[in-house]
């Protein structure tokens, strides 16, 4: 038998949903992730082993003497909200005296960091550190075996919550009545002191903090076209990670859970690389969470939807050893684009919902949904299943290469422009194209558009892609399960959906509009 004890804190989501520009999503984020660092780099220091934790991962260093956790990658907040360790030689009165010590000396950063010191009881108040201990064996997982007891203890908000001005607010989002600016309490804080000079949200060549506006446009070549003023929040997590657990005890071979914690940083840190490389701000890459502000094509010239393929990637790599029988763990994506000045609480609020009521609810998971509002209240939807495998992602990414094209773009407007209107005014030919096989479909396509204009090589390459996108779409139609398809009309077609054929044309329909959005001109909307 051993002692463990489960530490969860908070209020991560109401703080997140404080925030109302890219830098205080990152700080409300970053913040607790500091916490949850500092409290494991207390439990060290008192004495209790790195390896003694089995969630998140704590690898430490020493610095001038003192030892620390280490933070693999500058400016992400990589440690989660739970921490789970074994400490067999120590009682829950030390352990809360150490956590609460913690929590002291962060009030008092934060409230010396937004000058108002005289705060320091509010946000000691604010915070919330909640402890739970239990005795257990090794034939269990204690990761799993907590759970329960933090998931009720957060229910225990002890804070008041009737207040007039929260001090946390100043540092990251607000500027006050007196003058002060919420961006340079930020920029001289010591959570960006802590990035040690790779504060994701400053601009590059610039003192200025980003804006929305500024991370929908890092990609100059992409200045003239429309999808320079829209950006996107990327919500990812994990599927069947609980049932993965299950499986893992340290009863046969010691470390296994600490094992598997290391297979989720690794994965986190090179995730959150790749996501820095495209341009993109990560909000946090916590455990098998990721959260990221993106522009619609990166600083490489990718776009958003190449980079989620090669994040689903490293996803799959970093958790092969770990892979069971039916496939499992997966990863599902939530992505919602917006004009870059859409309010951000409820952007964010739109991403959670895409995740989780939206590619986390179809059977099986393992899945992408995306839904992208325009300025004047157009909207579209995609859904793609296991998009590093599948053949009908592969074939979208190659009509986006296409139209995107230097030599290509402006001719692909008009005929991206086209096409779906040709589809809904002759749909019932369509339809029956569909149904009779590819044969007749790439018929009806190629007879519907055989003007001169329809000659030229540009629009010839773009028509291909389109024939081989539609193709397929149809294989992709047919081999869905009823309850798969009923599932994905429900959720992302509100039940419009008459049958599987015509969910056909509805997925070609949005794929073809929004690979249009990414080649339109600036203009109006």
């Amino acid at each position: 038998m051993g002692t463990y004890y489960g530490i969860t804190i908070g209020p991560v989501f109401n703080t997140l949903s404080l925030s109302t520009k890219p830098a205080g999503l990152w700080c409300g984020s970053y913040l607790f992730s500091y916490l949850t660092r500092k409290l494991c780099e207390a439990f060290v220091r008192s004495g209790i082993s790195s390896e003694d934790f089995l969630s998140p991962y704590v690898e430490t260093v020493s610095e001038k003497g003192m030892v620390k956790v280490q933070q693999r990658i500058k400016g992400v907040g990589l440690y989660h909200d739970r921490i789970v360790f074994r400490a067999d030689d120590r009682t829950m009165e030390e352990i809360s005296e150490i956590a609460d010590r913690v929590k002291r000396e962060l009030s008092s950063k934060i409230a010396e960091a937004v000058q108002r010191v005289s705060d320091e009881e509010f946000i000691r108040t604010y915070l919330q550190i909640h402890i739970v201990c239990r005795e257990m064996g090794d034939e269990v997982n204690p990761v799993l075996e907590l759970a329960g007891y933090l998931d009720a203890s957060e229910l225990m908000y002890s804070f008041n919550q009737d207040y007039v001005s929260n001090p946390i607010v100043d540092l990251f989002d607000k500027d006050r009545e007196d003058g002060v600016s919420a961006a340079e309490l930020l920029k001289k804080s010591f959570l960006v002191r802590d990035c040690g000079g790779e504060w994701p949200l400053l601009e590059k060549d610039s003192s200025d903090i980003m804006s929305m506006k500024d991370i929908a446009g890092v990609c100059a070549e992409k200045e003239s076209f429309r999808q320079s003023k829209y950006c996107a929040i990327v919500k990812a997590d994990g599927d069947y990670m609980t049932g993965v657990l299950k499986g893992l005890t340290d009863k046969e071979k010691p470390g296994t859970i600490r094992g598997f914690s290391g297979c989720c940083l690794e994965y986190e840190v090179k995730a959150a690389e790749e996501v820095k490389k495209y341009g993109a701000v990560n909000i946090y890459a916590g455990g098998d969470d990721l959260m990221f502000l993106a522009p619609l094509t990166g600083v490489d010239g990718r776009s958003l939807f190449e980079l989620l393929k090669k994040v689903r990637g490293i996803f799959e790599e970093a958790y092969r050893p770990y892979r069971t029988e039916q496939g499992y763990p997966t990863l599902s994506f939530g992505v919602v684009i917006h004009y870059y000045k859409f309010p951000l609480y409820e952007w964010t609020d739109e991403a959670e919902h895409a995740l989780q009521s939206g590619a986390k609810s179809i059977p099986g998971k393992d899945f992408l949904t995306v839904r992208w509002i325009k300025h004047s209240g157009k909207e579209g939807v995609l859904a793609f299943e296991k998009i590093d495998k599948s053949g009908l992602y592969d074939k979208f990414l190659a009509l986006l290469n296409t139209v995107q094209q230097r030599d290509t773009a402006d001719t692909a407007e008009e005929f991206l422009s086209s096409i779906p209107q040709k589809i809904k005014t002759f749909q019932t030919l369509f339809r029956q194209a569909l149904v009779s096989g590819n044969h007749s479909t790439e018929n009806c396509m190629r007879n519907t558009f055989d003007c001169s204009i329809h000659k030229k090589d540009a629009v010839e390459r773009c028509l291909k892609r389109v024939l081989e996108l539609t193709f397929a779409v149809r294989e992709y139609a047919l081999a869905l399960s009823d309850e798969k398809l009923g599932k994905i009309s429900e959720t992302l077609f509100e039940d419009r959906l008459k049958d599987r054929y015509d969910f056909m044309i509805q997925i070609i329909l949005h794929m073809l509009q929004t690979a249009r959005f990414l080649v339109e001109r600036k203009g109006e909307d």
